[in-house]
């Protein structure tokens, strides 16, 4: 496993988890309008460029216990979508998945096992290939979980990144409610992505600006980044509620007028709704729009609103749904549209979380939103010279539909 220190400093040639299958399924085309359509609508091309799809396995996890959430195994591995290949291309990234599967990665084990999946970059890296005021938050690319196994970004749209970018996978794995021998699982990680040489005309470009939602651990008020005293419930919304820290490291978080609050926070037994002021997290350089979003939220959790206070309107709101046996979720909603929920850089936004603990003990929570927004000051240079006419990604003996990194 790799430590923070040393996560983004990868020696040359870097590669991918434990094993990389890309797939590219083509589709065919057609003149008539209802060809046309369906081939707009077909997941396996994207404005006329196939899709590739590359799958990584993590290391086989052993869970001898009940962990949960943010206790399970995990681990941390490096990658780059191109591997060892010195051919640097754009590539468009449109979806992420991840599924639990049996030590063989080859039998699809219960997703109540899942706690999360993500996908990160170094966000001053990533600025420096693509310059936006919009930050990357949190360096997240994608990231998945129990409840949502995947993103899928709306056609039409896609995420920039290199080929030769230095990447992480992150997996981790839970266990709420079965006591038994000890089992083995691991995860199957699949990622989606276009290059940018095929595509018939361009894809809008996203980027990953999410935020998350706190409790107060000590201060004077709830109200993240304003000054003590002067907070404005009309205009700041209600503000944070007070809740004991969960103790995970990383999880406090300081403002500038010393309050601390914490990202995972402990819910006692019944219903209870947390507001965070994340006007300042959202930090908009400008209006835009979302067009994918998504939560990740732990069980017992009801719902997930990002709310604009100033235009007293719901942003977003995405609702969760408690798995039927034990302890999880068996299903959070996520957004995606082409059309976007319009984001405005003057106005004041509140992140509202809702858990109903039905257990009769206490309960660790957390509640973040990650959001698609449109780039709309993106101006980048595509790698020197002529794109490589056939892929980096060679095809290889499993079929004539099979592809692997060179």
């Amino acid at each position: 496993m790799i430590s923070c220190d040393e996560r983004f400093a990868l020696p040359g040639g870097a590669t991918a988890i434990v094993a990389a299958l890309l797939v590219v399924l083509p589709a065919a085309m057609s003149g008539c309008d209802k060809d046309k359509e369906s081939v707009e609508n077909d997941p396996n091309r994207r404005n006329g460029a196939p899709v590739y799809r590359l799958q990584l396995q993590s290391p086989v996890y052993t869970i001898d216990k009940i962990y949960k959430s943010m206790q399970g195994p995990s681990d941390i591995e490096r990658m780059r979508l191109g591997g060892d290949s010195e051919v640097e291309e754009l590539v468009w990234m449109t979806g992420y998945r991840a599924e639990v599967t049996d030590a063989s990665g080859n039998e699809p084990r219960s997703a109540e096992f899942m706690c999360h999946s993500a996908m990160d970059t170094r966000d001053d890296v990533y600025r420096a290939k693509f310059p936006t005021a919009m930050r990357l938050r949190g360096n997240r690319l994608f990231s998945v979980d129990q409840g949502t196994l995947e993103n899928v970004l709306p056609s039409g749209f896609g995420v920039p990144l290199m080929s030769s970018s230095d990447l992480l996978v992150a997996t981790q794995v839970l266990n709420h409610n079965v006591e038994a021998d000890p089992f083995e699982v691991r995860q199957r990680v699949t990622v989606e992505f276009v290059r940018d040489v095929d595509l018939a005309t361009p894809l809008k470009p996203l980027i990953q600006h999410g935020i998350y939602g706190l409790a107060l651990v000590d201060g004077p008020d709830g109200y993240m980044g304003v000054a003590p005293g002067s907070a404005d419930e009309k205009r700041h919304g209600p503000g944070c509620s007070i809740a004991e820290d969960v103790g995970h490291p990383g999880g406090l978080v300081l403002d500038k007028h010393g309050r601390r609050f914490s990202s995972f926070w402990v819910v006692p037994p019944g219903r209870h709704t947390y507001h965070t002021r994340v006007t300042d997290h959202l930090g908009l350089p400008y209006d835009t729009t979302v067009h994918y979003a998504a939560a990740h939220l732990h069980p017992f959790a009801t719902s997930l609103e990002l709310y604009d206070i100033t235009s007293s309107r719901s942003v977003i709101k995405l609702t969760a749904t408690a798995s039927a046996n034990g302890t999880g979720l068996a299903e959070v909603e996520s957004y995606s549209s082409a059309d976007g929920a319009a984001l405005y850089a003057g106005h004041e936004y509140d992140l509202i979380a809702e858990y109903d603990n039905t257990s009769r003990v206490a309960q660790d929570a957390m509640a973040t939103m990650l959001l698609y927004v449109l780039v709309r000051d993106l101006e980048f240079s595509k790698p020197d010279g002529d794109p490589a006419k056939e892929s980096i990604w060679e095809q290889v003996d499993a079929g004539p539909l099979a592809q692997k990194l060179n």
